[in-house]
């Protein structure tokens, strides 16, 4: 293989092999935000449920 075709094949296999490690840290980066999202949103839920039963069995008293 001439050094031509070596140089160019490395640069384009450092580009795959750059964008593909780009598109897995975001698609982590991404999901794990996407994670945290939905067990803030869980647990308001559930926090917010319980509230309303503890006002439920005492309506006299300020939560």
């Amino acid at each position: 293989m001439s050094k031509m075709k070596w140089i160019r094949y490395t640069a384009i296999g450092l580009l795959i092999l750059g964008s593909l490690t780009l598109t897995t840290v975001y698609t982590h980066w991404e999901f794990s935000i996407l994670t945290g999202l939905f067990l803030a949103i869980l647990s308001k839920g559930m926090r917010r449920s319980r509230y309303n039963k503890i006002n439920q069995r005492f309506p006299d008293v300020e939560g």
